[in-house]
C-alpha cells in the first residue's frame, strides 16, 4: 500500500513471512521505484513498477516483479558452512585430545627411526626401550611393564 506523505511516499507491504505489515524505504532508479526490505537481516529487492496514470492513495498497490531476489543469502550460506566447518574441525581435534588412543589398547610413540608400541596403562617408571617396535598379535597384548603375553 502506497500513500502520499510529506517529504515523498509512505509504503507499507505485507511480506511473505509474517502477517504484519513492514514499513518499506522507497529508492528511485530512473523510472522505477525499487523498494529494499531491511528487515530481520536478510535484504530483499523487490523491483515495483509504478503506473504513471496510478493515484497513489490507500487503495493503491504495486506490483512486485516476478522474482524475489535474496540480497545476502550467499554471504549466509556460506557463513553456515564456514560454521559448520569449523565445528567438525573442532569436533575431530577435541576427541584427538580427549582420546588419543582411540580404540586400540596402544599407543606408537615415535623413538628415533623407530616406533615403540606402548600401553595405555603404562609403566612410567619402565624404560620406553623395553616396550616392543611391533605391534602385538591378535591374541597378545602388552603389559604396562613392557612384556608381550597371549590374553
Amino acid at each position: 500500500m502506497i500513500r502520499r506523505v510529506e517529504g515523498g511516499l509512505k509504503v507499507l507491504l505485507r511480506t511473505r513471512f509474517n502477517a504484519r505489515f513492514e514499513k518499506i524505504k522507497l529508492l528511485n532508479s530512473g523510472p522505477e521505484i525499487w523498494i529494499v526490505y531491511l528487515g530481520d537481516r536478510i535484504k530483499y529487492e523487490i523491483p515495483a513498477y509504478m503506473n504513471p496514470r496510478s493515484h497513489l492513495d490507500e487503495g493503491n498497490y504495486t506490483e512486485a516483479a516476478p522474482g524475489v531476489r535474496r540480497i545476502s543469502s550467499a554471504r549466509k550460506k556460506l557463513r553456515r558452512l564456514i560454521l559448520i566447518v569449523a565445528a567438525v574441525i573442532l569436533f575431530i581435534v577435541m576427541r584427538q585430545v580427549m582420546n588419543p588412543f582411540g580404540d586400540k589398547e596402544y599407543a606408537e610413540i615415535p623413538h628415533g627411526n623407530h616406533v615403540h608400541y606402548v600401553p595405555k596403562d603404562r609403566d612410567h617408571s619402565v624404560p620406553l626401550s623395553r616396550f616392543p617396535t611391533e605391534p602385538p598379535a591378535e591374541n597378545e597384548r602388552i603389559l604396562p611393564d613392557g612384556r608381550v603375553v597371549p590374553k
